[in-house]
């Protein structure tokens, strides 16, 4: 696939496979440009997204906790930084979104050299206005756009909603906060460049930059103590 390097960014034709994002609890993991899994490092899984109207990214730009993929007048970034407890997703060019997603709320436990136990928790669910809560433990706020329909089937929700002026905004978060996930990982980025040695090459530049991201990017929270985490 062909690919070059701006600014430390990755910008490729099409689209990246998988790609990850993670800040101090939550975990995303994206796959051909739309999310595919949400986790909490406290409470395990919570989100599995299933379908959605996105079409298929042409082109994509990657950065440390953050990304856009485009598709002719379609454009859609997420963002975040690893201080933070919240996920954006900003979608631009298109009137309505119809997002279909698993809430299983599950803690997957293993021992070592022993079985591997999922404990779940009942699944209650609210819905206030722009908000929709899971059991108290992930909100989906909708920024921009308005929620015109929400479907439950077992543990599969199909949600329906309107753009504003073609844009909709979505949070993912698991505590009530007012942040700007935008400033906050333009913020992050740019300390991690001030953190660069500034005599690399491009591609050497971007290797050390996401290299730091790594590392940062494993302090997790993990409830009754903050730790490095293997993974992202």
């Amino acid at each position: 696939m062909k690919y070059a390097i701006v600014d430390g960014q990755v910008i490729y034709e099409g689209s990246n496979e998988d790609y990850i994002m993670s800040n101090i609890e939550l975990t995303l993991r994206l796959k051909n440009g739309t999310p595919a899994e949400l986790f909490s490092s406290k409470k395990g899984l919570l989100i599995e997204f299933s379908k959605n109207d996105l079409p298929n990214p042409t082109s994509c730009r990657l950065w440390p906790n953050g990304c856009e993929f485009s598709h002719e007048k379609t454009t859609w970034s997420f963002f975040t930084s690893p201080w933070i407890r919240s996920v954006l997703w900003q979608i631009k060019g298109m009137e309505r979104l119809t997002l279909s997603f698993k809430a299983p709320l599950e803690k997957h436990f293993k021992v070592p050299f022993g079985p591997t136990y999922n404990f779940k928790k009942p699944l209650n669910v609210i819905v206030e206005g722009s908000n929709i809560d899971l059991s108290n433990l992930v909100r989906i706020e909708v920024l921009e756009g308005k929620i015109e329909d929400l479907q439950r089937k077992d543990e599969t929700f199909t949600l329906k909603l309107s753009a504003t002026n073609k844009e909709l905004k979505l949070r993912f978060s698991t505590q009530k906060e007012i942040v700007d996930e935008r400033a906050e990982n333009l913020s992050y980025n740019q300390f991690l460049k001030d953190h660069v040695p500034r005599n690399l090459n491009e591609l050497k530049k971007s290797l050390a930059l996401f290299a730091l991201h790594t590392a940062l990017s494993n302090w997790k929270d993990l409830g009754k103590a903050s730790r490095l985490r293997r993974g992202c």
